[in-house]
């Protein structure tokens, strides 16, 4: 496959090649080619690269997958970053072991109404690898679908976990933490606000004036909970409530305990309703997500477009 995307906040080229029984065995192999471009509030992150990945079927539901990936890392700082926390502006190269296992009981896998999927991976980025930007990140979700006996109503949860943890002495590379916020993640607050953060200056002028930058977390926690009914159903028109929640932490942070105590339990909350159409050119999304904790320059309600599915 090759697919491409295009927009002000983030470009992809993507050629990719996927092989579920590999020589008519129960080994999974897939490779990628990839080219991003993505824009943080106070970087743009710039990478090229691939992987290729070797898997097994356990079984029908369980599948386990090893695999390596060489990308090529570079950051662009904006102009609000020349503070102290310039060092963490860091370009370069990651190459990494990634090992994950996958547990899908979904009856579709692209618009599920029965089942659970259940994920961990981990993506391990020594020095002896020959990459300069090292580190070892754990990632875990969880996934419920329950159809229930009214209305064809649709109940769906997701859970997310994520943990980045450093390789040596130097800064995590702000490029490979977390910020959430937006249509995929929580719902209601802009695209990646939601980061610890903390004041410098923007410039090296003592007299300069001070703004609030975005540092990203070495730790997330998303929970997102969905109500879906059909509409029309013949024409693929859907309606959605949901209720999100979560946020990134700092290395000195733990899990739910953020350094702003006044989030009840260190989460950001929304809430919402939208419209999805699985038109004939893919499912579309139109969501206004309403955050619950509110911040100096939120939208209420919050407007978000988007082609693809959520989970």
């Amino acid at each position: 496959s090759f697919s491409a995307q295009i927009s002000g906040l983030r470009s992809l080229f993507e050629a990719s090649y996927f092989d579920p029984y590999f020589l008519d065995s129960q080994y999974i192999l897939s490779a990628d080619l990839f080219r991003t471009e993505t824009d943080y509030p106070q970087f743009t992150r710039r990478s090229l690269g691939g992987d290729i990945n070797l898997g097994y079927h356990l079984t029908d539901d369980v599948m386990v997958n090893a695999g390596y990936a060489n990308e090529h890392v570079q950051v662009e700082q904006g102009a609000a970053t020349q503070g102290p926390t310039s060092n963490l502006f860091n370009s370069g190269v990651t190459s990494a072991l990634r090992f994950s296992a996958t547990w899908d009981r979904r009856d579709n896998r692209l618009f599920p109404s029965r089942g659970f999927m259940h994920f961990a991976q981990a993506e391990v980025a020594p020095a002896f690898l020959g990459g300069d930007l090292n580190f070892i990140r754990y990632t875990a979700y969880s996934r419920f679908y329950v159809p229930l006996p009214i209305l064809g109503l649709v109940f769906k949860t997701n859970a997310t976990v994520g943990y980045i943890q450093r390789l040596s002495t130097k800064p995590l590379p702000i490029s490979e933490l977390y910020y959430l916020g937006g249509i995929n993640s929580v719902r209601g607050y802009f695209l990646r606000s939601l980061s610890p953060a903390q004041l410098q200056p923007i410039t090296y002028d003592p007299s300069a004036p001070v703004a609030l930058a975005y540092v990203g977390g070495n730790k997330q926690a998303i929970l997102n909970v969905e109500l879906e009914a059909p509409l029309f159903e013949k024409v693929g028109l859907r309606g959605v409530i949901f209720y999100d929640a979560g946020n990134a932490y700092s290395e000195g942070e733990p899990f739910f305990h953020p350094a702003d105590t006044r989030l009840p339990l260190g989460l950001f909350h929304s809430v919402g309703f939208g419209f999805r159409w699985f038109s004939p050119i893919g499912p579309l999304r139109f969501e206004w997500g309403i955050p619950l904790n509110p911040r100096p320059g939120d939208q209420i309600p919050l407007f978000e477009f988007t082609i693809g599915n959520f989970f």
